[in-house]
């Protein structure tokens, strides 16, 4: 062929031109036949290449994607975090106004907080656990599918320039295989995020009346703490003067009582001095009678020995006077002896009777059993050791009771301790109603607490379309595949073709050689 077109280069222009025609569409015809001989292979290869396309177009999950879009709020939908300014007059006779917070939040400003909340990681993730669902036995990690699910949520901006004044919408999109699915998460991301970014904006304008709140607070503290210094001083001075006047006072009731005391001292001393004198006459009278019983004793006791020689010597053993015969009974024998006894001079008791009784009164130890009246005189004796009234005396200790002149003393000192000025002070509770300042403090307290916010009167975004369930897949383009896999396989199926042309030329070449 080479060869051919070396002979055509010396033939003339129109000729050559002719030749080389003619040498393309021989070419070509030698092209159409080795794809009409290898047409088997081309349709062969074609359809196995558009077999797996469809294979592989149908093994493909099915996709949808849903779509939520959302617009700015309007003016009306934050009033109430701009229209919440309080006032307070700063006395009750000033004309003069003071703004207590100024709360101030455009639309754009709160829109832009709720895309915030949108890209939100957080917020996707509590999306996630609540409405997507996991079986955490049949995959890896949970955090690798949130992560694929975080990749499926699209944020797509889109700017309306039709309008006069024109505002920025916002779409976000999700892929799934549930449409369902895809559409009920998108709504929750929107709700969350627009209640999300409320909140926000709740939160700075409540931070914003809490500083206020707090100046308020601490300007009322130092007031209160002030006044309480103030009254502190003043029950100072009012302790001071009373603990002078207490010190006065006092040392008048301990003249007094001194003096009370010495009287009492000198009543103890004479009392005293009367008790040693009787106790002495007592001791010395208590001596006597012993001493008498003891002579007593001693007589007795010889008028018993003579008695006694007397009746030894006239051999009278048994008493004479009474009788013991055995019919008289013991009652009425001690009876007759008594009446005997008392007639009867002492030998007539017998031998019997005298020596006990002298027996008895010789080995006496005490006669103070039968001295009559010395216990009447110990009892005397002992009641002088014990005078009661020096006792008293001596246990007094309040001595004020038995001084005239001490309870207006004591008077005035209850008085001074009870100082009606000074308790009232100690017992002011509330220092408040005594500081004019802190009602104007008050009343703007009260306005700051009378401002609420109602989050279900606020809007961060208006949701200009919601999301729906897409009725049709995005994902896989089944035709597209199948289309495409027609076309690769054709393309393909020639240049098989072709390189088994090329190939089988080869061999021959190579077996004529």
């Amino acid at each position: 062929m080479h060869n051919k077109l070396t002979q055509n280069n010396s033939l003339p222009p129109r000729e050559y031109s002719e030749n080389l025609y003619s040498e393309d569409e021989i070419d070509l015809a030698d092209l159409i036949r080795i794809l009409i001989r290898q047409k088997w292979v081309i349709v062969g290869v074609t359809v196995l290449v558009t077999l797996g396309a469809l294979l592989f177009a149908y093994r493909q999950p099915t996709i949808f994607q849903s779509e939520i879009f959302f617009r700015p709020p309007t003016s009306a939908d934050v009033t109430l975090l701009n229209a919440h300014l309080g006032y307070a007059r700063l006395d009750d006779n000033s004309t003069q106004l003071e703004p207590l917070v100024n709360l101030s939040m455009s639309s754009e400003e709160l829109f832009q907080i709720f895309i915030n909340e949108l890209r939100s990681r957080q917020l996707r993730r509590k999306v996630f656990n609540e409405k997507y669902p996991v079986n955490e036995k049949e995959v890896a990690s949970v955090d690798s599918v949130f992560d694929g699910f975080n990749e499926r949520i699209k944020l797509n901006f889109h700017d309306d320039t039709k309008n006069t004044n024109p505002s920025k919408t916002v779409s976000v999109s999700f892929e799934d295989s549930d449409p369902q699915l895809a559409a009920d998460i998108l709504n929750v991301l929107g709700e969350r995020a627009d209640r999300r970014a409320v909140e926000i904006a709740m939160q700075d304008a409540e931070g914003k009346m809490n500083v206020k709140k707090k100046a308020l607070n601490k300007k009322n503290d130092t007031l209160l703490v002030a006044k309480q210094h103030e009254i502190n001083d003043e029950i100072i001075r009012l302790q001071e003067a009373d603990t002078i006047k207490r010190k006065m006072l006092q040392g008048q009731i301990d003249a007094l009582l001194a003096a009370k005391q010495q009287e009492i001292d000198d009543e103890i001393i004479q009392l005293q001095e009367a008790d040693a004198i009787k106790r002495k006459t007592l001791q010395e009278a208590i001596a006597t009678v012993k001493l008498q019983a003891k002579s007593k004793r001693q007589d007795r006791i010889a008028l018993l020995e003579e008695a006694y020689g007397i009746a030894h010597k006239a051999q009278i053993k048994n008493s004479l006077a009474v009788n013991l015969g055995e019919k008289t009974s013991l009652s009425e024998k001690l009876g007759n002896m008594q009446l005997a006894i008392n007639s009867l001079p002492l030998y007539m008791y017998g031998e019997t009777l005298l020596r006990a009784e002298i027996d008895n009164l010789s080995t006496r130890q005490e006669d103070e059993p039968f001295i009559a009246d010395l216990r009447s005189l110990e009892e005397k004796l002992k009641l002088l050791e014990e005078n009661e009234k020096i006792e008293a005396l001596q246990e007094r200790k309040n001595l004020e009771p038995f001084i005239p002149e001490a309870r207006s003393i004591q008077k005035q000192l209850l008085e001074l301790d009870r100082n009606a000025k000074i308790e009232a002070l100690k017992t002011r509770k509330d220092l408040k109603p005594f500081i004019p300042e802190i009602r104007v403090i008050q009343k703007q307290l009260a306005l700051l607490e009378g401002i609420t916010f109602d989050p279900n009167k606020i809007r961060s975004v208006i949701v200009d379309q919601a999301a729906y369930p897409p009725k049709s897949p995005i994902k896989p383009q089944r035709k597209k595949i199948v289309v495409v896999g027609l076309a690769l396989g054709l393309i393909l199926g020639i240049f098989t073709a072709f390189l088994m042309n090329f190939v089988r030329n080869m061999w021959q070449k190579e077996k004529e050689a």
